[in-house]
């Protein structure tokens, strides 16, 4: 392998812009289906219980995608590699619109399984912004490719509201036609992508993955990002289907998820440095403590000020717990071992994530709201429960 010097650092620099660019981008494809799928989902099959179906097939598509994403990358490069990631993405759009015009649920599900697909890809952005990056700079470079989702906030939002009755009564079928023009974009942008070459890399099989899940300390980390994806999932699929069930805009449910997205990525500009200086765990701990704020909130009102506020922290909390996650899953591999730490991590996420985003319409139909408010308070518990005996354990390990 290459010496990963200050040159590996520039290197990885450039590439974190690139793929925040590519982020950015990418944000017309989740964002829209947070925003929309669930809305269309209850119109295709006139039940509650049903409508965030289609949510849950994005994440399974997400999660059953993961390890091909990223062994495809191993064998084709990073480069490659996202860059087909995208073609999924313009798919998926093609078919949600194809979807919506001929009222097929089933095609509608398959499609957000595309968008789950293009999206096991971008999520693996954040590990390959840290390749070439020494380890005090590695949180730096993963907070900034992380940092171009903040466009997205902006990109898959007023997408949505720019673009949902556009082609009526079809309602959201422009809307997936522009997310698929958007994926094609990214997949030249991708193409400026500098990677070292495969060859670079060690070429050993590294420990066997029992033998690196052993490691506790590694599987409180994936655990810890399972957790704060799959609450941030479950509130925010919810939401707008909660909102236009209390009478709110489909407009101002979009405007609520773009200050959740604006949560989600605006931080990552300080959060890598945040890390450096105080830690994982305590970033960890600060990020399950805005969750239980983000409850009090949700639970208090259902006025358009508290979804957005109560939003606006879900994904700051989410940012704190999360990238703390990322980072510590990325220390623990070795170079030879990323490709499977990587994809085992997101297949433990997304999987976990996959039953919230069922959930979610679930318990909206029993409970309400409210309901889906109070989920966070248990799961901020387990997420500082998971920091803390991580903690204790490299404790030990130091002191032993």
């Amino acid at each position: 392998m290459a010496a990963v010097t200050e040159a590996g650092d520039r290197l990885a620099r450039f590439n974190a812009w690139v793929l925040a660019a590519a982020a950015a981008l990418a944000g017309a494809n989740a964002s829209v289906v947070v925003a929309t799928s669930g809305l269309v989902g209850r119109v295709l099959t006139g039940e509650m219980k049903l409508a965030t179906v289609p949510v849950l097939t994005f994440v399974i598509g997400t999660a059953v995608s993961a390890f091909p994403a990223a062994f495809s990358m191993r064998r084709f490069g990073r480069r490659n590699g996202f860059a087909g990631g995208a073609l999924f993405g313009v798919l998926a759009g093609v078919l949600g619109a194809v979807a919506i015009i001929h009222g097929s649920f089933l095609l509608f599900c398959i499609a957000t399984f595309s968008c789950g697909a293009y999206q096991a890809f971008v999520v693996q952005y954040r590990f390959a912004a840290a390749d070439t990056a020494t380890p005090a700079y590695r949180p730096r470079v993963i907070a900034l490719a992380l940092g171009g989702g903040l466009a997205a906030a902006f990109v898959g939002p007023q997408l949505v509201i720019q673009t949902q009755d556009m082609w009526a009564p079809y309602l959201f079928a422009a809307t997936y036609v522009a997310q698929a023009a958007f994926a094609a974009i990214a997949f030249f942008v991708l193409l400026l992508l500098r990677a070292p070459p495969l060859h670079e890399w060690p070429r050993g099989k590294g420990r066997p993955i029992g033998e690196i899940l052993s490691d506790r300390r590694l599987v409180a980390a994936m655990l810890l990002g399972m957790v704060s994806q799959g609450v941030m999932n479950l509130v925010m699929t919810s939401t707008p289907l909660a909102m236009v069930g209390c009478g709110l805009s489909v407009a101002s449910a979009a405007y609520a998820i773009q200050w959740h997205i604006i949560g989600m990525y605006a931080p990552s500009f300080v959060t890598g440095q945040l890390i450096a200086r105080f830690g994982i765990a305590r970033i960890g701990l600060v990020g399950c403590a805005i969750f239980v704020i983000c409850g009090l909130v949700a639970q208090a009102g259902i006025s358009v000020l508290h979804f957005d506020i109560a939003l606006l922290l879900l994904g700051v909390g989410w940012n704190f717990a999360f990238l703390s996650a990322t980072a510590a899953v990325t220390g623990a591999a070795r170079p030879e071992e990323r490709a499977k730490v990587q994809a085992t991590n997101d297949v433990v996420v997304f999987g976990g994530t996959a039953f919230a985003a069922y959930f979610s319409g679930v318990l909206l139909g029993l409970f309400g709201w409210a309901g889906i408010a109070a989920t966070v308070f248990p799961a901020a518990a387990l997420g500082a429960m998971l920091i803390l005996v991580s903690r204790r354990r490299s404790q030990r390990l130091a002191t032993a």
